[in-house]
């Protein structure tokens, strides 16, 4: 039997295509696939995310808003 190669893009528009659910199983596969061939882990670029995730397009806050957000949790938890 002969087979062709799959693209990426049609693994992905195939993935994109299984319920929900089977996506356990597709987790389960990858990493099958990296304890047999003993592969790295991919290296995430986790700095870029967490950066993304903090950027509001606002000034930080100053040390007093800081501390009146503070205050009033005190207030909200001890009253």
């Amino acid at each position: 039997m002969i087979t062709r190669p799959v693209s990426k893009e049609e693994i992905i528009a195939a993935l994109e295509q299984l319920p929900l659910e089977r996506w356990a199983e597709v987790s389960e596969f990858i990493e099958f696939l990296r304890f047999r061939d003993n592969l790295p882990r991919p290296k995430r670029a986790t700095l870029p995310l967490a950066l993304g995730l903090l950027a509001t397009g606002q000034p930080p806050p100053s040390e007093a808003e800081i501390e009146r957000w503070l205050e009033e949790r005190r207030i909200e938890k001890y009253a």
